[in-house]
């Protein structure tokens, strides 16, 4: 039954704190523009495999992940880090952006220097093995092969070398793109991030139309780095003084910086060990079926996250003095996207043998088991994110470091466990792990912010009333056209058809609270 949703009891916040509505920059608008660079990227990206899975061998999509894995890791180190240190900084913006641009200059030499002498050691341990996981993962989704076989590891000395200027090009770009993002100005934020990724997919098919192999993949990451940090700082406006930066300038963002990079280290890492433990004992066939379940949640769960993933900690950050306007965005943030991802994720869970039959072929019936836990932790996933952000915004790196630190290790055992159960155990495995690290962050936020209890259920009320009216609708939608022998594409279209209206309907009963939330991500934020 849908309940209509006509009052709503909010917590009054304090005269005075909350800014006129404003039409530009805001975290609705800021969204917006995230939501749609994502779109354009990924059909970006996605169409540029497809030629370049007929110009290149396997071997060579494997030799370039297992090279960017670790030129990523030193990357995102370096970028994320103070990227958001100069967001969440206060007081004189000129002052601090010389700061951590003379630090990311710093920074990424050292970064550089790490990854080009990353490749003697790789290539001394992939030599020793006859298949490696991760670039298995490759070929199978593009070739339907088993293994990848890798003849001396030695190509990965020049390749890290190459990478290595990447991490130098991605570092040059951090204070533009910082400051775009701090404005929440991601309409010109969405240039570099996408004719960033248009100039390296060109010069990725010249040079493999040239017979580069490899180094066309390479030079693809390099193009766009570079391409990504010039396009940021032609189109955000900033002109960085002449003078340098004193070290203690700089050093007043150390305490931020350096447990936020371990952080997003630790982060990085975890987010591998399904792959990389899972390969290892599971073999890669396995790994292919589990990693087509992975993608099949991954996907559309980073889509909605895109909406307000890098949006919410920029407008966090610029409120972290105002605790009660901190708080009301994050229940809406929260609240809006609850209520989209609970009822779409967990609808799937009923659907997920028919979207396998009627879009993946048989072959693949193996992954039914497994998205079942997936699709609930990409949904735990979503609906946290914010607090992950928020407790970052805050300052509180070092809790940030520390969860993620102990999540890592909790994610180690639980993966070496889960996948002698198989690629079920793994799946499950990484529910325990990275779901409870998620709830974790909701808890954490809840210290931190400190809302009533009504708030609390206001938040959740919403995403309850929308889940509750669609599920049944699915389950029983479901369970007739089964009960009627339909074709599974059928099946599923006319419980799509039918889950959707119930959505829309229950939208249209609950729209008094969630045009609330519309109406404060269209709030202005402070200016400086």
């Amino acid at each position: 039954m849908i309940i209509s949703d006509k009052t709503e009891e909010v917590r009054p916040e304090p005269a005075g704190t909350t800014p006129p509505v404003g039409r530009n920059h805001t975290p609705l608008s800021a969204g917006g523009w995230s939501l749609a660079s994502y779109v354009i990227s990924y059909a970006v990206g996605a169409l540029i495999f497809i030629p370049l899975a007929r110009f290149l061998n396997p071997e060579d999509f494997g030799l370039y992940t297992e090279a960017s894995i670790f030129y990523a890791a030193v990357a995102v180190m370096i970028e994320m880090p103070l990227i958001r240190g100069l967001i969440r900084s206060t007081g004189d913006q000129r002052q601090a952006a010389q700061a951590v641009l003379w630090l990311s200059i710093w920074l990424g030499l050292g970064g550089t220097v790490v990854c080009a002498l990353l490749g003697f050691p790789l290539s001394q341990i992939y030599r020793l093995n006859t298949t490696i996981p991760e670039a298995a993962n490759i070929a199978f989704r593009l070739y339907g092969q088993k293994t990848v076989p890798v003849a001396t590891g030695q190509e990965l000395i020049p390749i890290m070398f190459l990478l290595s200027l990447a991490v130098l090009a991605t570092a040059l770009g951090v204070v533009p793109l910082a400051r775009l993002s701090r404005d929440l100005n991601f309409r010109r934020k969405l240039l570099p991030d996408t004719i960033s990724l248009a100039v390296g997919a060109g010069v990725a098919l010249v040079t493999a139309l040239l017979g580069a192999g490899v180094y066309s993949l390479i030079l693809y990451a390099l193009a766009r780095a570079l391409a990504n940090a010039g396009i940021a700082w032609l189109v955000a406006g900033y002109r960085p003084e002449r003078r340098r930066a004193t070290w203690a300038e700089m050093r007043s963002f150390l305490p931020f910086v350096v447990p936020a990079s371990g952080g997003e280290l630790a982060l990085q890492a975890r987010f591998n060990m399904d792959f990389a433990i899972g390969g290892a004992q599971l073999g890669s066939s396995a790994l292919g079926i589990y990693t087509l379940a992975w993608d099949s949640a991954d996907k559309p769960a980073k889509l909605v996250n895109s909406f307000f993933n890098q949006v919410g900690f920029a407008s966090f950050a610029r409120l972290q003095k105002n605790l009660p306007r901190v708080r009301g965005l994050y229940f809406s943030a929260t609240r809006l996207l609850a209520s989209v991802t609970l009822p779409l994720f967990l609808s799937v869970l009923f659907l997920r043998q028919d979207l396998v039959a009627a879009l993946l072929g048989a072959k693949w019936q193996n992954t039914v088991d497994a998205m079942f836990p997936l699709f609930i932790l990409q949904a735990l996933w979503i609906i946290f994110q914010p607090a992950s952000g928020l407790v970052l915004a805050l300052g509180h790196s070092r809790v940030f470091a520390t969860v993620n630190g102990l999540s890592l290790v909790f994610t180690v055992a639980a993966v070496i466990v889960g996948a002698a159960n198989g690629i079920l155990g793994l799946a499950w495995a990484m529910l325990l792990a990275s779901g409870l690290t998620s709830v974790s962050w909701g808890g954490l936020v809840l210290l931190y912010i400190e809302p009533t209890r009504s708030e609390v259920w206001q938040a959740a009320r919403i995403p309850l009333i929308m889940t509750l009216a669609v599920l049944p609708a699915v389950a029983l939608t479901d369970t007739a056209t089964n009960l009627a022998h339909l074709p599974a594409i059928l099946r599923l279209g006319l419980t799509i058809a039918v889950g959707g209206a119930v959505f829309v309907v229950a939208g249209w009963r609950c729209l008094p609270s969630l045009r609330q939330d519309l109406a404060r991500m269209r709030e202005a934020l402070p200016t400086d």
